[in-house]
């Protein structure tokens, strides 16, 4: 039988604080609770930046060798849950300093909590293993850039977890088939969907939101970017841990039911 989709297996878990420091990132194992649900393939792979030998007096290019491995730009597809505790660490690992809750803001109760961006996630990475059945693949160090909560089929709700990694490798000595076998995954239930959610607004200098604000919508998305940098130093083909270059930037949008007043 072929490899399938039903037979992989994804486990992210939190790095140790500060162990990427100047240098190349150090795995952490995944265990149990670290098991993840996602939507589609990760589209992670190795892949090298090439240089060419284009000197002049050649007819033809005649080296080309291997230069550094091409940082890791993707995302993580999955479906938003109400009270996933195995998501608490995608959320720490995007806006926070605690290793398994976000930054948050005052006392945290239902409908009013408020989540504010760290100023600085430094040592905050996460490695990422996947079971290809084939082999096992391992990204030793994955800070993440954002997230993109979006409405999808039948009104349930899907996040996508953005990141920049530094390498894939599959010959991880930290990561192998005992971790794997040790994973454990969330419930399938408490699923989020659009008809679960009020979208209030006002003007800016309005009072507190209450039900004459309203808006009858088919759809929302909510974007949140953090610009990292990637850089490259010397003596090792990997990057050097991502770190903060930009404000952050949110986008709401939403299309609504009814083009009315």
């Amino acid at each position: 039988m072929g490899v399938q989709a039903r037979q992989t297996k994804v486990g992210i878990n939190i790095a140790t604080s500060g162990s990427w420091g100047t240098g190349t990132a150090v795995a952490t194992a995944v265990g149990a609770g670290d098991g993840h649900y996602v939507r589609d393939d990760l589209g992670v792979q190795l892949k090298r930046n090439l240089s060419r030998d284009d000197s002049a007096s050649q007819n033809f290019i005649g080296s080309v060798e291997g230069a550094t491995a091409e940082a890791i730009q993707t995302g993580i597809p999955m479906y938003l849950h109400y009270n996933d505790t195995f998501q608490n660490i995608l959320w720490a690992l995007v806006l926070g300093t605690g290793d398994t809750t976000p930054n948050i803001i005052g006392t945290s109760t239902a409908y009013t909590t408020t989540f504010e961006p760290a100023t600085n996630k430094t040592g905050r990475y996460a490695t990422i293993v996947r079971d290809k059945v084939q082999y096992i693949s391992e990204v030793r160090g994955a800070k993440f850039t954002g997230f993109e909560i979006r409405t999808g089929d039948m009104g349930r709700m899907e996040i996508t977890w953005n990141l920049t990694g530094d390498v894939e490798i599959e010959n991880s000595t930290v990561n192998q088939s005992t971790q794997i076998t040790a994973l454990t995954f969330p419930t399938l239930g408490n699923r989020a969907f659009l008809q679960q959610a009020v979208f209030r607004l006002n003007a800016q200098g309005g009072g507190a939101l209450g039900a004459s604000d309203a808006l009858t919508i088919t759809s929302l998305t909510v974007t949140f970017r953090q610009p990292l940098d990637v850089k490259f130093v010397g003596n090792q083909t990997t990057i050097i841990e991502p770190e903060e270059s930009d404000f952050p930037e949110m986008d709401i949008e939403v299309e609504c039911a009814r083009f009315d007043a």
